[in-house]
């Protein structure tokens, strides 16, 4: 019909009509259809999956739940098997869903990386193995529901970025808690998005009820994302990582597609970078740290690596200010925060600004906590190789190698 509006919410995509009344739909992007189309011919619609969905409560592969004669694998569950619950009951499987992910091809690959939980990060013996969920499959903590993503702090509990990612929802007749590696989570809740695994067998739901408001509304547990609840979770997390060390250690390089440049440090704030290759670009590369990842009550999910105060160019005839909010800087900073600006440990210093340089004097504005590496202490040889592989790995990223 003429003027009608279609839209696609929890099978997002981008979206074309054609004179037949046609509707292709490429999962992942939200998208809105004005068909004018004057046919009365239904509407077909058509997904494509290359795009990649996001994906809500799931496991990886070889998540190990506890079954009634002992552990599952969730890519061995079958409906009719039956599984022991945080309760201590045992309940039937309904049904197992399963999708594999090319993240590569997605739009958004943190919304479906896995997050990795170490054995004992949520407290003694829990989980009693790595653990792997999706992003938004909640952990069952204090009686509520929490989200993986939530409880990130980078150290024993991080988001890993895979290239290709097989998944598995395992669903109840109703929400109930599952022990996965021993670990009180969540079972599947269906919410509308059941017609993205590939044994559905379901027809495309183009407007389903809203994920998340359904969680919290129909789960068989409060379901919290922040609030007082969640940073008193999240400092007890962090609590239990107290015996890690921190260190101060910046870790400053400084390479250019033809390799490392000298880096000297002039005091505990100031650095001075030796430029030995006229017109290349440098690439500035330092530790890294996400502020809510070591303050329970901080949302700030940024990568932040160098805090600068100033960077100066020293010239044969005297030197010269490259200013903060220069538009030049671009790849590798976050933007400028009036009297400093943040990298996020691999910043792109364009060689256009560095024309003529000797030097490049940088003096940052803040000391900030970084995890210390364990293997830094360890084998300082094998540090120094995994640094040039880091390098070379931001110069990669930066299209400044092939």
């Amino acid at each position: 019909m003429s003027g009608t509006t279609l839209t696609t919410v929890a099978a997002p995509g981008t979206g074309t009509v054609d004179t037949s009344g046609s509707y292709n739909v490429d999962t992942g992007l939200a998208s809105t259809a004005d068909i004018q189309d004057s046919s009365t011919t239904p509407i077909t619609v058509s997904v494509n999956e290359a795009v990649g969905v996001d994906l809500t409560v799931c496991f990886l592969e070889g998540t190990r739940l506890l079954g009634l004669y002992g552990d599952i694998a969730v890519e061995d569950m079958e409906p009719g098997d039956r599984l022991i619950t945080d309760s201590g009951a045992m309940r039937p499987v309904k049904w197992v869903g399963r999708r594999t992910i090319d993240a590569t091809r997605h739009p958004r690959p943190e919304t479906v990386w896995p997050i990795r939980i170490e054995a004992g990060a949520i407290d003694h013996g829990l989980p009693d193995r790595t653990l792997y969920l999706s992003p938004d499959h909640a952990l069952f903590i204090d009686g509520c529901l929490i989200p993986a993503k939530i409880l990130i702090n980078g150290r024993s509990i991080v988001q890993e970025p895979r290239d290709r990612i097989s998944y598995f929802h395992v669903e109840l007749e109703t929400h109930d808690i599952l022990l996965a590696e021993s670990l009180p989570v969540e079972s599947y809740l269906e919410t509308g998005n059941r017609n993205f695994f590939e044994n559905s067998g379901a027809a495309m739901v183009l407007h389903p009820h809203m994920a998340q408001a359904q969680r919290r509304a129909e789960g068989c547990a409060p379901f919290l994302e922040s609030g007082d609840v969640v940073t008193r979770i999240r400092d007890r997390l962090l609590d239990r990582l107290s015996k890690l060390r921190q260190t101060q250690d910046y870790r400053l390089g400084a390479v250019t597609d033809q390799g490392a440049l000298p880096v000297t440090m002039v005091d505990s704030r100031t650095y001075r970078i030796d430029l030995i290759q006229p017109g290349a670009n440098v690439v500035l590369i330092s530790s890294a740290m996400v502020p809510a990842e070591h303050d329970a009550a901080s949302r700030d999910r940024r990568r932040l690596g160098l805090d600068i105060a100033s960077l100066e160019v020293e010239t044969a005839g005297g030197s010269r200010t490259i200013k903060l909010d220069e538009p030049n800087l671009r790849s590798g900073w976050h933007n400028d925060e009036d009297t400093h600006r943040w990298t996020n440990g691999e910043a792109l210093i364009p060689s256009s600004l560095l024309e003529g340089g000797q030097a490049l004097v940088i003096r940052l504005n803040a000391v900030v906590p970084y995890a210390a590496d364990p293997a830094a202490e360890r084998d300082a040889a094998r540090v120094a190789d995994l640094v040039m592989v880091r390098q070379m790995s931001a110069l990669r990223r930066l299209g400044l190698l092939e």
